[in-house]
């Protein structure tokens, strides 16, 4: 029995089985391409069906090719053939559903299977329909950058796992992808290859064809190749990656329906190519990203404009490109490095900055981004230490120590869009002066305000960077104690990823031996919930919320920011803190002091808190994570939801002796102060 006779018993038995369900069944792959090598070789089969494969016809379909080489024991090709089967709109929609899966390792009843452009490809140009209708024309043929992006993930596993001489032979037909867009067999690609000069192992490469041509003549041990070798060639391919990507840019602009009269490269680096084009009627930029992960910057671009967030226009797009107008030629202007000493300029970048937190509050509220914040792991936080040399530091023990309230109050952080990648390379500005914004969104994530608003002034003179925070307005001033400890851990854990540590990174790594890190520490911890005391010292997050000046104007923008629970405090008289309390002798302070917790007390201990404003501290009461107020004695918004107490002084107390001012309250001057001892309280109610 023959190759031929197997391929149409198969076909038949097949048919058989789905019945009425009207199959379409294609023959792929080597067989299709006339270079079928006994040894070698797979069969592959596809099969599309009219409704979803019943659990009986997927039962049956599973064992189809044991029971078949059970009944031709004779027959060696049964149990080459391999594929998928299911309906042609979970197929053509690339969606789950039943689905009869044979591989070399087995088979299986799955719910997806799809070819990659390889497969769909040579389904296309190649494949041979055994059986039903051809639903060809319903296909889609895959791009030009969809095969660039199959060769590059099929050349990185031939460069970690390529151990067998076979293949050499697929990294010559993935160079003939490259240059021609199709697709060849194996034993014609490698003698193409071989005619061309194009391995470095020629010799090798000839033994592969030779290998192919008649398998069975030859020993495992002969099938078997040096992985250095596999790796020259795969370095072949890397250098043809580069040298095709024009080829891959004009196939994103036909894919694009663009006309155009000319491309020129403006940029080649880390696989992100950048073009000039000259239309008709003046002309673009398009981006071409070789790497997938670099292709969220096109989604992005969708997210800012959904969110009314000033972009760069943009005139069209693919999976793989994306096409912008062109700042040389529009109403905008690149951005220089004389424009950070700029205050005009600071502000319009202030402007841009304010509406991109401000209108992206929901959506990362709501959507998993790239944070900052997510690398703060005791995992890496183990490999800076190891890598640094720093474990016996003071700074790791107390990292250690309070990694859960660390980790608490990294989540209660309220989040929004941040940039995260600002330079004046990335800056465009209006030509009339009347606007800025930031463009290249690869970057683009989540996190606090503040982590942005530091990238900016880092970069910016001092003029220019006094005009962007006075434009900017009111920011949460904790989140600066937050981002003095997260953004070293950050950055030393990027740095630590290097095969040799930054410049930057010693820089970073100064802060964690002169002590400033662990001061910052100290400072996110004095502002946690609670930290890990006994329970009788525990206090409740003390912080007022600075909001945008939009939001002070509007209480329904900051309600949808804080979720707060407001109270109507000072009924409208919006009295300094000394006009609510009442005077009393210069030396010996013995006003009413106010103290609110969710804990049963009846002593306050040393570093505890305590206010004259009798609101403030009822809002405390009940353990906010954030709270707000719009000034001194005026209205108050908090996120509390724990039942309190409110507490008094009951004994008298001395200024400097016996508390002192907040030295890092993120209020106003006299709201808050700390206890230098323990002190009696006196609860006065139950919130």
């Amino acid at each position: 029995m023959n190759l031929h006779n197997a391929i149409n018993i198969m076909t038949t038995e097949i048919a058989s089985v789905l019945g009425d369900n009207t199959p379409a069944i294609y023959l792929i792959g080597s067989v299709a391409l006339d270079d079928f090598r006994f040894g070698w070789s797979d069969m592959d089969l596809l099969v599309l069906t009219e409704r979803k494969i019943t659990g009986l016809q997927a039962d049956r379909l599973v064992n189809l090719r044991q029971t078949l080489s059970d009944r031709y024991p004779v027959n060696p090709y049964f149990r080459l053939f391999e594929g998928g089967m299911r309906s042609d709109d979970a197929f053509l929609n690339d969606r789950n559903e039943r689905t009869v899966y044979w591989g070399t390792s087995g088979q299986r009843t799955t719910d997806s299977y799809k070819l990659d452009s390889f497969g769909m490809k040579m389904l296309l140009d190649n494949g041979k329909l055994l059986h039903g209708h051809d639903l060809r024309d319903k296909m889609t043929c895959p791009t030009y950058a969809q095969m660039r992006d199959d060769v590059n993930g099929h050349a990185q596993t031939a460069r970690k796992h390529g151990l067998s001489i076979g293949w050499l032979l697929d990294m010559a037909r993935c160079l003939y992808t490259l240059r021609t867009g199709k697709i060849i067999n194996k034993t014609d690609a490698g003698e193409w290859a071989l005619a061309n000069h194009l391995c470095p192992d020629a010799d090798i490469l000839q033994k592969a064809v030779a290998i192919r041509k008649n398998p069975q003549s030859f020993s495992t041990e002969e099938k078997a190749v040096e992985n250095a070798v596999v790796q020259r060639f795969v370095d072949v391919i890397d250098a043809e990656l580069d040298q095709t990507i024009e080829k891959f840019a004009k196939s994103e602009m036909q894919q694009m329906k663009i006309e155009y009269n000319d491309l020129s490269l403006i940029r080649n680096k880390d696989g992100v190519s950048v073009w000039r084009i000259n239309l008709s009627e003046g002309s673009a930029v398009m981006k071409c990203f070789d790497k997938a992960e670099y292709r969220r910057e096109i989604t992005n671009y969708r997210l800012l404009n959904s969110l009314n967030i000033p972009t760069l226009k943009v005139l069209a797009c693919t999976d793989h490109a994306l096409v912008l107008e062109d700042i040389a030629y529009s109403s905008f202007r690149l951005g220089s490095i004389e424009d950070m000493q700029d205050p005009q300029i600071a502000e319009k970048i202030a402007m841009w900055y304010r509406t991109l937190h401000q209108n992206g509050r929901a959506y990362a509220s709501t959507h998993a981004l790239y944070d900052e914040c997510d690398c703060v792991t005791r995992e890496n936080i183990d490999v800076i230490k190891e890598k640094t040399g720093t474990a016996d530091l003071q700074v790791w023990h107390i990292i250690g120590d309070h990694f859960e309230d660390i980790q608490a109050v990294l989540q209660q952080m309220p989040r929004t869009l941040t940039y995260n990648d600002f330079h004046y390379t990335n800056l465009a500005v209006a030509r009339d002066g009347s606007a800025a914004l930031l463009f290249d969104y690869n970057m683009l994530g989540k996190g606090y305000v503040y982590a942005d608003i530091r990238n900016v002034c880092s970069q910016l003179g001092q003029s220019a960077r006094t005009a962007f925070l006075t434009a900017y307005g009111r920011f949460d001033e904790f989140e600066k104690d937050v981002d003095d400890a997260v953004n070293v851990i950050s950055g030393l854990h990027i740095a630590c990823q290097r095969e040799v540590f930054p410049n930057w990174g010693q820089e970073l790594l100064d802060i964690v031996h002169n002590g400033r890190l662990l001061a910052a520490v100290e400072r996110l911890l004095e502002g946690s919930s609670f930290t890990q005391q006994p329970e009788s010292e525990m206090k409740p997050h003390k912080r007022k919320t600075l909001v945008d000046s939009d939001a002070n104007e509007n209480p329904e923008d900051m309600r949808n920011i804080i979720k707060p629970v407001e109270t109507d405090q000072g009924k409208g008289n919006h009295a300094t803190i000394k006009q609510l309390t009442d005077g009393c002798s210069e030396n010996t302070r013995s006003d009413i002091w106010y103290h609110g917790s969710p804990l049963d007390l009846s002593e306050l201990k040393a570093g505890s808190t305590i206010t004259r404003w009798r609101e403030l501290a009822e809002a405390f009461s009940h353990k906010p994570q954030i709270l707000s107020y719009d000034e001194v004695g005026g209205r108050i918004c908090h996120n509390g939801q724990l039942s309190g107490y409110l507490y008094v002084i009951d004994e008298a107390v001395v200024e400097d002796a016996d508390i002192y001012k907040h030295p890092r309250t993120s209020m106003d001057d006299g709201v808050e102060w700390l206890t230098k001892r323990p002190l009696r309280l006196r609860r006065i109610d139950h919130m």
